[in-house]
């Protein structure tokens, strides 16, 4: 019993170097320019599943995740395929998560641009939807100037370009504002004699 574990440990290895052995000999054979040809021109690094925290006097401020990022250098530019940020603190809002289809990271000067499908979305319940976003990190606050439609648990907000100030919890929209109230539902109590 103890042979035929032997040979055949024996057999997979030799098999595993053998084949080791035919893909060396066949890149071998490839020309470098072949190889090189088969990469993206404008893309110096390219990264799957990304996550980054950007934090300031140990608190984090937020967090970029995504599946695919790729490096341009000549731009200073990170380009993510799909984008979630995460804010933590931002005021009354408390910690927001945004996810977006696309996104570019400006890490020069840490401003990070989303689009298609963005949704933002924080603890009580409210949701932001919109097809383009930015995230201005010098003055923490997310913008846009394309339609916005708000959600929350007694109120639907529509409108067009917004302002978002993650540090003193304001909301602000810019034009053509509508806005539906739902009234509150009291639930009746009755008294037991």
């Amino acid at each position: 019993m103890l042979n035929v574990r032997r040979v055949l440990a024996t057999a997979i290895l030799v098999a595993v170097i053998l084949l080791g052995v035919a893909i060396w000999r066949h890149v071998q054979q490839l020309p470098v320019q072949d190889i090189l040809e088969t990469l993206p021109q404008d893309i110096d690094l390219a990264l799957d599943h990304l996550h980054y925290t950007e934090t300031q006097d140990g608190k984090k401020r937020w967090t970029l995740s995504s599946d695919r990022a790729e490096y341009l250098r000549s731009a200073n530019l990170v380009r993510l395929t799909p984008v979630q940020l995460v804010f933590y603190d931002a005021g009354s809002f408390g910690d927001l998560t945004l996810t977006a289809d696309q996104g570019e990271l400006q890490e020069d000067i840490r401003q990070v641009d989303v689009w298609g499908n963005v949704v933002v979305t924080a603890g009580g319940g409210e949701q932001l939807t919109t097809e383009s976003l930015r995230y201005d990190e010098q003055r923490r606050e997310l913008t846009t100037t394309a339609p916005i439609h708000y959600l929350a648990p007694r109120m639907e907000l529509t409108g067009v370009g917004l302002l978002i100030d993650l540090e003193n919890g304001v909301l602000i929209v810019n034009e053509d504002v509508k806005m539906l109230l739902q009234p509150l539902q009291i639930k009746e109590t009755r008294g037991e004699n």
